[in-house]
């Protein structure tokens, strides 16, 4: 089969966004890294993602009041549902916390 030069160059374009599913959670095409935030606790509280990958925190019902605040700026509000995201585009390691419970609420990122 032969394909035109518009069908083959929004092949190549799409095969290289990772469109068509979910990859694994490191994997910048696929799903987002899960982290669940209940109990005065991060879990897991360090995870491990690929540059260019998203962490979602997620309030499980019943939380208290909590947030997600980095030191390189970005920070969820305070809420007891709801989620809060963030996409990682450098590697390193990214600390964060809750703010209300301080260093005994906190946890990593490591981005390769």
């Amino acid at each position: 089969m032969l394909l035109s030069g518009t069908t083959f160059t929004m092949l190549v374009v799409l095969a290289g966004c990772g469109f068509g599913g979910d990859g694994p959670a490191g994997n910048p095409g696929g799903a987002a890294t899960a982290v669940s935030i209940s109990n005065n606790a991060f879990t897991p509280s360090s995870v491990t993602i690929a540059a260019g990958a998203t962490v979602r925190w997620t309030w499980v019902s019943g939380a208290a009041n909590h947030n997600v605040t980095f030191d390189d700026g970005p920070a969820s509000f305070t809420q007891n549902n709801g989620t809060f995201s963030r996409t990682f585009a450098d590697a390193g390691t990214y600390g964060y916390q809750c703010t209300i419970h301080g260093p005994a609420m906190s946890g990593t990122v490591v981005v390769q």
